[in-house]
């Protein structure tokens, strides 16, 4: 923007000097010199640039680059073919950093449509041009260096009006992107993508990782790309859903438009090691290096889409319950340019996971078997368990929710215990909460971390069953105690049932002897 401006007032001293009809001082043509950086504010050396003059400024006199003309207004959106109206129209790009861009994507693209060697005002094999004729210039970068193994920067728009200029260029290196899609929570219809999420064991998870392509020469050949993707031990590969591999378009707003869909043994290999759990994508069909040239001038991205199941079969003796977590990692491999192999650091995501662990006792703590209890989530019932001789029951199906915890059967001789309902809210550090809850610091390790929250559920109004929550584990426990049913005894109810019988006994006895003493003495009468 600061270029701009610095258009925009040249531009407007040089109308006042033209309308005034004073006669400039520049005798002839200047130039200047242009470096390159990086955002580290190194001279990318190693990278090659095009630039382009647009508008040139010899002797006073700014002229629109006829050859560029037609270019320049589609990209402005103007119909007038009068210089001073063309540049005008930039210079009201200033303050108006997206347009800049804008225009300047579109000039590129437009020159990149013609033949863009036959018209370069000059080439850059270094990050540095000299001599440049003062002017206005689109520079655009056309190869990336070894030192760099970077993407092509966007266009860069540059003023040219003094003996040395320097611009930093933004790159990005060469990456892997990898998330877990899971539902809006503002709108289930829609879709986002996370680092880290919960789920249930045996719960579907979805994956997606997007990685950039290095833009290569023409002529590059023997290219390597191979995304590999791994899948910790609690994790299983979903047999049902295939693994997709496409070419997108990412636009700035996040959406994609799929280029591409790509195929298996024509467009790329997989290879599977680590007993499954990791497989290896090499896009090596036989259009491989032409396809990944043309891929990456475009800007274009690798997508990989697949799914996992959580805890499926064998797996289930390998889930991380709790703040560990269930890590699923990538790395990109790739050829930086033709005699260098660069690898990605891993992008790692975590899908978190707890479970419910129901002890069942009676009043004197003794452990009951027997009772089997039934757990629903959201509505829906999500388990069905037993307490064993431990009088222990466990549901490994928590994750994020409102529960209710029903016991449908009781030993023999003991009481039902009322519902228990309760909410649990997850967080990315694999944390749990039971919301209205007293938080606590514990000692876990060697560190004093938020591991723990004890917490009280309602039931039915009134505050029972202490809860304890144990983060580092992943764990809900919980001690129901129950009571057995009572028949009457010698106190209580019993003696006062008896007492009650012995009254109307005696009054019944009572009665009768009255009834009796009356009828005799009529008889002596």
């Amino acid at each position: 923007m600061r270029l701009l401006k610095r258009f925009c007032a040249i531009f407007l001293s040089v109308m006042l000097v033209m309308s005034l009809g004073i006669v400039t001082a520049f005798a002839a043509a200047k130039t200047g010199s242009l470096t390159l950086k990086d955002s580290h504010g190194n001279v990318m050396s190693n990278s090659t640039f095009d630039a382009y003059q647009i508008i040139s400024w010899n002797s006073g006199n700014m002229a629109v680059n006829g050859t560029f003309k037609g270019i320049i207004k589609n990209a402005l959106g103007i119909t007038s073919s009068d210089d001073a109206d063309i540049m005008r129209a930039i210079g009201n790009l200033r303050d108006k950093g997206t347009a800049a861009a804008k225009f300047a994507a579109d000039v590129k693209a437009g020159i990149l449509s013609m033949n863009p060697k036959a018209v370069t005002t000059a080439q850059s094999k270094d990050g540095k041009f000299s001599s440049l004729p003062y002017g206005y210039y689109l520079i655009v970068q056309t190869s990336v260096g070894e030192a760099d193994g970077t993407a092509l920067s966007d266009p860069i728009l540059v003023f040219i009006d003094k003996a040395e200029t320097e611009v930093k260029v933004k790159v990005s290196a060469a990456n892997i992107e990898k998330k877990i899609e899971v539902p809006d929570p503002a709108d289930s219809k829609n879709k986002i993508y996370v680092d880290s999420n919960t789920a249930a064991v045996g719960d579907k998870v979805n994956y997606r990782s997007l990685s950039t392509i290095p833009v290569y020469p023409d002529d590059a050949t023997n290219i390597t790309y191979k995304i590999t993707d791994t899948l910790s031990a609690g994790l299983v590969f979903d047999a049902d859903t295939p693994i997709n591999v496409d070419v997108v378009d990412v636009a700035k707003d996040g959406s994609i438009t799929v280029v591409k869909n790509l195929k298996e043994a024509t467009d790329y290999t997989i290879s599977y090691k680590d007993n499954g759990q990791t497989f290896v994508i090499s896009m090596n069909g036989a259009n491989s290096d032409s396809n990944l040239i043309a891929w990456g001038k475009e800007g274009y991205r690798i997508r990989v889409t697949y799914s996992a199941i959580l805890g499926k079969g064998a797996a289930l003796a390998n889930v991380n319950f709790g703040s560990t977590g269930n890590p699923n990692s990538v790395k990109l491999e790739y050829t930086a340019n033709l005699s260098n192999i660069r690898e990605t650091d891993y992008d790692t995501v975590i899908t978190y996971t707890n479970k419910l662990v129901i002890v069942k006792t009676d009043t004197l703590g003794n452990r009951l078997k027997g009772a089997v209890f039934e757990l629903y989530r959201n509505g829906v019932k999500v388990d069905t368990q037993t307490t064993g001789d431990d009088g222990i029951a466990v549901f490994d199906k928590i994750q994020q929710g409102h529960y209710v915890l029903t016991e449908v059967k009781a030993p023999a001789g003991y009481n039902k215990m009322n519902d228990i309902v309760f909410d649990v809210e997850a967080y990315n550090s694999g944390s749990l909460r039971i919301p209205n809850t007293k938080f606590e610091i514990v000692k876990h390790g060697n560190a004093e971390v938020a591991a723990s929250y004890k917490a009280i559920w309602v039931v039915k109004g009134e505050c029972t069953n202490a809860i304890i929550v144990d983060n580092c584990n992943g764990t809900l426990t919980t001690t129901i105690k129950n009571s057995s049913f009572k028949l009457p005894g010698s106190g209580g109810m019993g003696t006062t049932l008896f007492t009650v019988l012995g009254v109307m006994l005696i009054s019944a006895a009572g009665t009768m002897f009255v009834v009796y003493s009356r009828k005799r003495k009529s008889a002596t009468r």
